[in-house]
């Protein structure tokens, strides 16, 4: 799992004026929200616990793509008492241990990397899914590149010659449903920032699956590629004359002037 860098606000500024790091899509969707949020993102953001629900993401692509991942796997069978939950001493005792080895947050039960297995084998047998994963050569690609001046940092789950593919793990695959996440979350605009720093010649795509199986391959169309390039270039001029007028204390007026309306 990838790690970040911490700043202080004093330490963030300096990197800031001093052209000392890169964005990512996560920071840009911060400061997209406002200034504040995005020095809220960089500097007061905690390690939250890996939850199940992440641990299966991280395995669903992993054994998707052939990945190696940090995370260690335990089975219930593996407790000394048989039958028993954590309420049994040596139950507990053993988990402990567990915990004490390799951390919380790399714990994972066998019944969950079992699900992400299940997705990781149903989407490879997709008829579309399949046909998409051929056509990448490279995992995990990281991507550096410049706007206006701006460095910009990001990884790509499937890189080849004529494709960038996104994998996300999501709650519910029907296209109905993955729509809404990929707008929530902004996988649209990370997507096209990819297409942007590879060339703009290559098919995108976003592949959505569930922990029941279901699988959703979404193309992206071009003509919203080109309106999501365009939006986080605009944005990204608006972060340097955030550097420029240092005015990262601003909240969401920096986006919108004067008062809402109902």
């Amino acid at each position: 799992m990838r790690t970040y860098t911490k700043y202080t606000v004093d330490s963030l500024m300096q990197a800031l004026r001093e052209g000392d790091f890169h964005l990512s899509p996560s920071s840009i969707k911060h400061f997209a929200s406002s200034p504040r949020d995005f020095v809220k993102y960089k500097v007061y953001r905690e390690e939250k616990p890996t939850t199940d629900d992440m641990k299966m993401g991280i395995l669903y692509e992993a054994f998707l793509l052939d990945l190696p991942h940090d995370l260690k796997i335990y089975s219930r069978d593996e407790f000394p008492v048989a039958g028993k939950d954590l309420r049994n001493a040596k139950n507990k005792a053993f988990m402990d241990d567990l915990k004490a080895e390799f951390g919380e947050d790399l714990l994972v039960e066998q019944t969950i990397a079992n699900v992400a297995q299940s997705m990781a084998d149903r989407t490879k047998r997709h008829p579309v899914a399949s046909g998409l994963l051929s056509r990448g050569d490279t995992f995990q690609k990281e991507l550096k590149w410049n706007v206006n001046g701006i460095n910009l940092l990001g990884y790509v789950d499937v890189c080849g010659d004529d494709i960038i593919l996104e994998i996300k793990k999501c709650r519910d695959a029907s296209f109905k449903k993955f729509q809404y996440d990929i707008y929530d979350f902004d996988y649209l605009r990370q997507v096209a920032m990819y297409w942007d720093a590879e060339g703009q010649n290559k098919d995108v795509y976003i592949l959505g699956c569930d922990p029941s199986g279901q699988v959703c391959p979404v193309e992206i169309k071009t003509e919203t590629l080109l309106t999501q390039v365009e939006e986080y270039h605009q944005l990204i001029d608006s972060f340097k004359l955030c550097i420029e007028l240092d005015a990262f204390d601003a909240g969401y007026e920096w986006f919108y002037e004067g008062a809402y309306e109902l």
